[in-house]
């Protein structure tokens, strides 16, 4: 009796409540890439064997294509009322006279890259 309501209590307050440290979905596992791996041995080319007869008049590009069913990927959840985090990232560079070590080093300065 006490035990079960305290649950349903449990439930109901903290029912809408996400975890903070909630894992992001991986849409790259959803995503199929395919990976082709050739031995070093096998004089192989992943060119076509046979190329084809050039036409005489060019190939039509097409201006506008549609999108294929296939390659379009869908998100079951939706990724909208996401927190946004904006950072400033300042980069810069100072130099730095150095004379030169040796006469076959012309360099005069020495540069330091820096991300704050």
């Amino acid at each position: 009796g006490k035990q079960s309501s305290t649950v349903e209590l449990h439930e109901i307050l903290f029912r809408r409540r996400a975890p903070r440290n909630k894992t992001r979905k991986d849409y790259s596992a959803m995503v199929q890439s395919r990976n082709y791996t050739i031995a070093a041995d096998t004089t192989k080319s992943l060119r076509p064997a046979s190329p084809e007869p050039e036409p005489r008049r060019p190939k039509k590009v097409p201006r506008r294509m549609e999108p294929k069913i296939t390659n379009v990927l869908s998100v079951a959840d939706p990724t909208r009322n996401q927190t946004k985090y904006r950072y400033r990232i300042i980069i810069g560079n100072t130099s730095k006279y150095a004379p030169p070590a040796s006469s076959a080093d012309r360099s005069t300065h020495k540069w330091l890259l820096y991300v704050r």
